[in-house]
């Protein structure tokens, strides 16, 4: 009977854990919609799980395109992926994936949550049980 019990408790705080961060940003009213992210945008702000990362992206800058296409660029290379943005109640989803696993490339392919965003900037937030990342872009 105890090694029951200890077995219910088990699944019953992993599945807890697993369900319990999807990310640290409150709900927002805002819509995120396709021609609010179309263009060049700089990182303004990075921060990993607490700690600021700005430095690693310095030189890089990303691109939405209308056609769902998102290309990063540093330096003098290119990597292209992909971009869409799915609607949530509260906060809406915007799925990148990047055709490179090298960083800094890599780091932009995941699920995003934006929680804020005016003409000119957009906050996101990216976070799961081993990594809580949130990203500023600023329009170039």
């Amino acid at each position: 009977m105890k090694t029951q019990l200890i077995t219910l408790w088990a699944i019953a705080a992993v599945i807890s854990l697993s369900c319990s961060r999807t990310h640290d940003i409150q709900e927002s009213d805002q819509i995120l919609i396709a021609n609010d992210l179309i263009g060049k945008w700089m990182i303004t702000n990075y921060s990993d799980s607490g700690i600021d990362k700005t430095d690693l992206l310095t030189a890089v800058s990303i691109q939405f395109n209308s056609t769902g296409d998102f290309l990063v660029f540093k330096n003098d290379s290119v990597v292209s992926g992909n971009w869409n943005i799915e609607d949530q109640i509260g906060l809406d989803k915007l799925n990148i994936i990047v055709h490179s696993q090298q960083m800094p490339y890599s780091t932009f392919g995941a699920t995003w949550y934006a929680y804020d965003h005016t003409t000119n900037t957009i906050r996101l937030s990216n976070a799961s049980l081993t990594v809580s990342e949130t990203i500023q872009l600023q329009r170039i």
